[in-house]
């Protein structure tokens, strides 16, 4: 039998670049399981401080890679001031302006052209709300004084190239 002697170093005492390397190496599988739950409960809470209740069905639909026809929106039914909405998605891309959005009076009666601009501006304004908030998600990169801490509460271990070696 052969036996092999591997030297395994925490976090903190791994080189500068062998750090790099190992941050870049954490980041580098990130699929960020709770993102559509924490968007969904900031939107939410926007719906909430701007007196938009939901009645119906709302999902959170985004795609945040950077590029044309990339953002975030929102659908299902909502009341809103005295008026009843209807928001479907109903294009390939996911941004604030791939909805429909249908607004009708208590009695059934088509909004206003005003009522409809009033709407889409505060749906807009919230969709860009929530679009900025999964960017900051996607760019949050742990300081390497919090990648330390948490490597040591996670009792992780590198080779000295900055290789984790029990994932």
């Amino acid at each position: 039998m052969k036996i092999k002697e591997i030297k395994l170093y925490e976090f903190k005492e791994l080189s500068k670049e062998s750090k790099e390397i190992a941050i870049n190496k954490w980041y580098e599988h990130e699929d960020y399981p709770f993102m559509c739950e924490d968007l969904t409960e900031s939107l939410k809470c926007l719906l909430e401080m701007n007196k938009i209740n939901e009645v119906n069905n709302l999902k959170l639909h985004y795609s945040l890679s950077y590029c044309q026809g990339e953002g975030v929106c929102f659908t299902g039914d909502f009341k809103w001031k005295n008026y009843n909405i209807s928001i479907t998605h109903n294009f390939h891309y996911c941004h604030k302006r791939s909805t429909d959005i249908n607004i009708t009076t208590q009695s059934d009666n088509e909004a206003s052209d005003k009522v409809y601009s009033n709407f889409k501006e505060l749906y807009y304004s919230i969709c860009d709300d929530i679009e900025k908030e999964g960017y900051e998600i996607l760019e949050y990169r742990m300081s390497e004084e919090e990648f330390e801490d948490h490597c040591l509460s996670m009792d992780y271990t590198f080779l000295s190239n900055g290789i984790m070696e029990n994932i």
